[in-house]
């Protein structure tokens, strides 16, 4: 399914290992790795939470279709793509045009323990633990769909990092 040339980006929602499989997977593909959110935090010199915060979330929004746009218009990369970048119609197509799409799927269990007192989750801020928890779950709900419409495959992104890595490497054909 991959080619050397294609882009490889990882979607889902946050908290579903995007990050950490995106640069061990980058790391065995002996490939470049890219965070759109790390471009927006470099090109405001702000991070995440920060350019909601000072700007609020449609220009973070604005932003991170640009990064996306950008950062797929060079081949060869392996992309974590925003959690929320794929809401997007334009950016969704943008993705699928230029790469191969992973779709980590991640239980609520996970992603509620993966961001738990992570304080770069600005949608998560100021929740309690039964707020996080309907927050999470609603939110999964509406975006869930738009994961699926880009995707080619879907993996468990429940476990461990260098399981969920082998299963993409096998997924992609190659591992």
């Amino acid at each position: 399914m991959a080619n050397d040339e294609a882009n490889i980006a990882l979607v889902g929602f946050m908290g579903a290992g995007k990050t950490t499989i995106g640069r061990e997977l980058a790391m065995r593909m002996g490939r470049e790795f890219v965070d759109t959110d790390q471009v927006v935090e470099a090109w405001t010199g702000m991070p995440v939470r920060a350019v909601f915060a000072a700007h609020g979330e449609n220009r973070f929004r604005e932003l991170e279709a640009r990064a996306v746009r950008e950062t797929c218009a060079r081949a060869g990369r392996v992309i974590a793509v925003g959690g929320g970048a794929l809401a997007n119609a334009a950016t969704r197509a943008a993705v699928r045009d230029a790469c191969t799409v992973v779709f980590l799927a991640a239980s609520v269990e996970a992603i509620l323990e993966r961001t738990a007192g992570d304080g770069g989750r600005p949608l998560l801020e100021g929740l309690d633990a039964a707020e996080r928890r309907y927050f999470v779950e609603d939110l999964l709900y509406d975006r869930t769909p738009a994961y699926q419409e880009a995707r080619d495959i879907m993996v468990d992104a429940d476990g461990p990092a260098p399981a969920v890595v082998e299963a993409i490497l096998a997924r992609l054909g190659a591992s």
